[in-house]
């Protein structure tokens, strides 16, 4: 479903006008900005002293106080194993508790500590940084660019 709203999206832009060729190209070049110029996995992962799968579990939990590993999986979009071991190398490090689920004493509930919220701050703050080129923009430049990209990640409504 979603590959048939890329096409029709395509399908629109080349009627406008737009070649998709320019569509590659922006696409391309914004991968580019945010995946090599910018990427700041590295970075999150030295500062919390664990792997960015790590990091972005401990996220995920820290915004919604506590999550099960299920649905923490699900989320990740990873397996029940490997949400396991991200989960206990948190559980390691003081970032997370994992417990029995009271409803439901099957389920483990994932919990961030006191360490962890800090961590996930520490991360947020990280990854929130815009890169130099971004921050170099003029200001209309920058209107425009956030006009677009609000456009493009908010839902249909």
């Amino acid at each position: 479903m979603e590959n048939d709203a890329v096409n029709d999206a395509v399908n629109e832009s080349v009627r406008d006008g737009m070649s998709e060729d320019t569509a590659v190209r922006v696409w391309r070049g914004l991968r580019t900005l945010v995946l090599d110029r910018a990427d700041r996995r590295r970075e999150v992962s030295d500062a919390l002293g664990v792997s960015f799968g790590m990091a972005k579990a401990l996220r995920l939990v820290t915004e919604a106080g506590e999550m099960s590993m299920s649905l923490l999986a699900a989320k990740l979009v990873t397996d029940a194993p490997y949400t396991s071991l991200l989960v206990e190398g948190l559980v390691q490090r003081d970032y997370v508790t994992r417990t029995p689920d009271p409803a439901d004493r099957r389920r483990k509930l994932v919990r961030p500590t006191p360490e962890g919220r800090a961590a996930a701050a520490t991360a947020a703050a990280i990854l929130d940084t815009p890169p130099g080129a971004l921050l170099s923009l003029p200001a209309p430049d920058l209107a425009a660019l956030d006009a677009i990209v609000t456009r493009l990640t908010t839902p249909d409504t």
